[in-house]
């Protein structure tokens, strides 16, 4: 059940919650009504759309769960099987009183959690789900996010591929290393691994380089964290640049060729 919550000026201040999107910052909001008394919320992505979004069919709550874990925003984790999601610093500015200080939290702590698993997956994530896990039920792929014999697209022998896969890729050791804001790297590698962002590899890291010199609104120290900016591939974006008046730019497509090709060469030899 939804609670009334309360929002302090300085959630519009925070500068690593500016990094996210505008949707994960509204995520940001609607979770707090989540939380129970201790600040931990059932990290269900389908219950969370049918409450944060629920005219916007097209928006990925466990992309921006990411998103908003790999700004500090949020702790994921799993107790007995189960998703749950942590907000640290919810108790530090929210006044919890009546029936609700009294009783005990409905879900349990971060402290609890599994502690088989790695990290925590977000079940049923699979591309273009923006529901992921109903929360009912684990059979058969059903809102389980796992690859399973004889489930179709999300079995073993379909097309679906799991959330979670490990990378040693040395092409995202050479974006992290000229990526300008250094945070949630364990994320955002998970990120460029489940997008098999390999191939991209040299295009992502030349628009890294382009960006850090000429783009207004990076140098002015408006750079999204490593995760948001692969999730939502932002190096398909246009990048601003400062005209003769200080206005805005768009440099074209051409100028961003001609970087990568110049960044190419040099890298070959």
């Amino acid at each position: 059940m939804a609670r009334i919550r309360t929002i302090k000026p300085e959630f519009w201040q925070d500068e690593d919650l500016a990094a996210c999107s505008p949707h994960a910052r509204l995520l940001a909001i609607a979770l707090l009504q989540l939380c129970d008394k201790n600040g931990v919320f059932r990290a269900i992505p389908m219950q969370i759309h049918a409450h944060a979004f629920p005219w916007e069919s097209e928006v990925n709550i466990p992309s921006l769960l990411e998103e908003l874990e790999g700004c500090g925003y949020v702790i994921l984790y799993r107790v007995d099987g189960k998703s749950y999601g942590h907000i640290p610093g919810f108790t530090k500015h929210q006044r919890i009183q009546g029936k609700e200080a009294t009783a005990d939290g409905q879900y349990p702590a971060p402290d609890q959690a599994d502690t088989h698993e790695e990290k925590p997956s977000i079940p049923g994530e699979y591309g273009g789900d923006s529901r992921g896990d109903t929360g009912k039920g684990r059979g058969k792929g059903k809102g389980t996010g796992e690859k399973e014999q004889g489930t179709g697209a999300q079995g073993a022998s379909g097309s679906g591929e799991p959330r979670l896969v490990h990378s040693t890729s040395d092409r995202f050791e050479e974006f992290w290393q000229q990526y300008p804001k250094k945070k949630g790297k364990k994320p955002a590698k998970e990120a460029w691994t489940r997008k098999r962002l390999d191939g991209r590899a040299d295009e992502i890291i030349a628009d890294v380089q382009l960006r850090a010199g000429t783009d207004s609104g990076w140098r002015q120290g408006f750079i999204p964290n490593p995760l948001t900016y692969l999730n939502q591939e932002r190096w398909q974006d246009e990048i601003q640049r400062d005209g003769p008046q200080g206005q805005p730019k768009v440099a074209s497509n051409q100028e961003a060729v001609d970087s990568f090709v110049q960044w190419a060469k040099g890298r070959a030899e």
